[in-house]
């Protein structure tokens, strides 16, 4: 369902929400505000902050004519909307990017005025605001790998956006989705108004992504990191392409072949925008996310880049290895791009 809101495919989108809302109604109304927060974000504020509020309200939601209309309409419009990224990378570069340790520490030992200033100083790097405003919200429900643990004052945190010029509404909405779950992206929303408003004038990019290939009904894509048969297609894919093995030759050896692939992929297609705002820090978070998820692979930002393009450029051996998984065929050794494919 994610991944078919972020290309835009309603069809696919709507088929996997209503089988995801009628297997676990609750599952699917604390997953949409992060899909909204992750993906939406800053690219359609007003309808990330409408997630949220439908999702909070059960009793809303029944008034309005029950979950599945409700549902089918968001979903529609989180497929045709414009997306944006900045909170999805805010929170990596403040869980793993070796470069935000220090902030990570240093900002553990402050008291909240003092986190407060930091939030609020628009000279400095969203990451380090994103990080002083996690430690305000608190970091005992909302855990870090590299934050110090500690209890928060979320209304001083939110308190404060609003003094800054954020509009109610979003602030509101964000407090709200921060309160029922267990990740910090909503707080990280207005920050990224208040960067974006200093910006120039964003644009809206389209990412023509081709059409997506299916087996039994079933978006190849599905098959991920994060399912059983996509870990086997994705390990049977770096077994047999040879231009991904090519890329391994040319860095010193890693840890994990298997993860970098993993990761390859996912940055390749699963994070894949159709439409997407663009402003002056897009560049940089989506480089910040990057190296964030390198880190504990100690892959080379270069090597990386090299194995997303041949993802890229060989997915049809990639979802010929799901369509295999799928099926109990056997994926034959050797074939790629350069070897030819039927």
């Amino acid at each position: 369902m994610q991944k078919a809101v972020r290309r835009g495919e309603a069809p696919i989108a709507l088929a996997a929400a209503a089988t995801y809302l009628a297997l676990d109604a609750t599952g699917f109304w604390r997953r949409l505000p992060i899909i909204a927060a992750e993906d939406i974000g800053i690219g359609d504020w007003d309808l990330a902050t409408t997630v949220f509020l439908a999702s909070a309200n059960e009793k809303w939601r029944q008034i309005c004519g029950g979950d599945w209309p409700i549902a089918s309409l968001l979903i529609e419009r989180m497929c045709d909307c414009p997306k944006e990224r900045g909170t999805a990378a805010l929170t990596q570069a403040a869980l793993t990017h070796p470069g935000a340790v220090n902030d990570c520490v240093n900002l553990g030992g402050c008291g909240t005025p003092e986190l407060l200033k930091i939030v609020q100083d628009c000279s400095m790097a969203l990451e380090t605001r994103a990080i002083a405003a996690w430690y305000v919200l608190g970091t005992t429900s909302f855990r870090g790998t590299q934050l110090v643990r500690r209890r928060g004052d979320p209304a001083a945190l939110f308190s404060t956006f609003e003094d800054m010029g954020v509009p109610p509404k979003l602030v509101g909405a964000c407090q709200l989705a921060s309160s029922r779950g267990r990740y910090p992206l909503a707080a990280f929303l207005p920050l990224l108004w208040l960067a974006i408003r200093r910006s120039t004038p964003p644009a809206i990019s389209v990412r023509e992504t081709g059409p997506t290939r299916t087996s039994r009904g079933i978006p190849l894509y599905a098959l991920d990191k994060h399912t059983s048969a996509g870990k086997r297609a994705i390990r049977a894919f770096a077994a047999t392409n040879l231009p991904l093995r090519r890329v391994f030759d040319r860095y010193p050896p890693i840890a994990d072949n298997i993860k970098a692939v993993e990761l390859a992929v996912f940055h390749a297609e699963g994070v894949c925008l159709r439409r997407q705002l663009t402003w002056d820090e897009t560049e940089r978070l989506s480089s910040l996310e990057l190296e964030a998820d390198l880190a504990p692979l100690g892959i080379r930002p270069e090597a990386m880049v090299e194995l997303i393009r041949a993802v890229e450029e060989n997915l049809w051996d990639l979802d010929r290895a799901r369509m295999a998984v799928l099926t109990g065929e056997q994926i034959k050794h050797g074939m790629s791009v350069e070897r030819g494919r039927p």
